[in-house]
């Protein structure tokens, strides 16, 4: 049950990351992977 509390917090800040990104409209590989990176590693750690 922690253990999933820990990675919803760990979300939170990674998506008000990308919305943060969203406003500066830079389309850029380096962000996607900014993006993706996190996203990716959170949801190997839930499943």
């Amino acid at each position: 049950m922690s253990r999933k509390i820990n990675s919803d917090s760990n979300v939170a800040p990674a998506m008000k990351h990308e919305v943060e990104l969203a406003r500066l409209h830079l389309p850029s590989p380096n962000i996607w992977l900014l993006i993706l990176i996190p996203t990716i590693s959170w949801f190997i750690t839930v499943v």
